[in-house]
């Protein structure tokens, strides 16, 4: 748009590589709300746990939210969902380094939340065929750019109540979740794998223009 020719430009989109998939939007069981993730300041859980106390009532009763990860942050969470009696609703895993217990996670999850960053978390989420949700500015090296709002993902605004909004929406409406979700796995199949980031690089070396990129002017 600021007039790079397009012949020399070329892009090989950042990725997570999720090894085996899993088409979680087909499970039947939908009961999590997820972070998966480091818990420092800049993810801001403080706000992603305020919010689902506030909205507790308003859900359904099985649904939970569930963190995994640790970080210098864990000791204050904690703290603050005990402060708020909720301990039955909010749980801590820890860091879960076998992908076939991080899956199951994913399985259950109507989607995956980092409310302040939004990093490689992403693309693991829509590799897994879950929606993503995140605030419009939330910190980032890009990866947020593979969100489409209400389409693959969730953008809410920077305010607490927009967050608690989105999520009660996707608590109230599970075939939206997985709608998203469905949307998430085929748009992380077309344009978010390792080969077609490799392809990127392919591309800029030997001047071709395989790679698949998402632009705006697509359905």
């Amino acid at each position: 748009n600021l007039g790079i020719n397009k012949s020399n430009s070329y892009v090989a989109n950042n990725t997570f590589d999720v090894g085996e998939r899993v088409q979680s939007y087909n499970m039947r069981i939908k009961d999590t709300i997820l972070f998966v993730g480091t818990l420092n300041t800049r993810k801001e859980n403080d706000i992603l746990i305020s919010s689902f106390n506030n909205i507790i009532n308003k859900i359904p009763k099985n649904i939970c939210l569930s963190f995994i990860g640790d970080g210098d942050q864990l000791l204050n969470l904690s703290n603050q969902v005990k402060s708020y009696q909720i301990q039955s609703r909010v749980k801590f895993y820890g860091r879960i380094e076998d992908v076939n217990k991080l899956k199951d996670f994913y399985k259950r999850a109507i989607v995956s939340v980092s409310f302040g960053q939004s990093g490689l978390s992403v693309l693991q989420s829509l590799g897994y065929g879950v929606p993503f949700l995140t605030k419009k500015n939330s910190v980032s090296g890009g990866e947020k750019t593979n969100i489409i709002n209400d389409f693959n993902g969730i953008f809410c605004e920077d305010n607490q109540k927009s967050l608690e909004t989105s999520l009660i929406k996707l608590c109230l409406d599970i075939e939206f979740s997985k709608k998203l979700g469905k949307n998430a796995f085929d748009y992380y199949t077309k344009y978010c794998t390792i080969e077609n980031m490799t392809q990127g690089f392919i591309d800029a070396i030997e001047k071709t223009n395989k790679t698949k990129i998402y632009t705006n002017n697509e359905g």
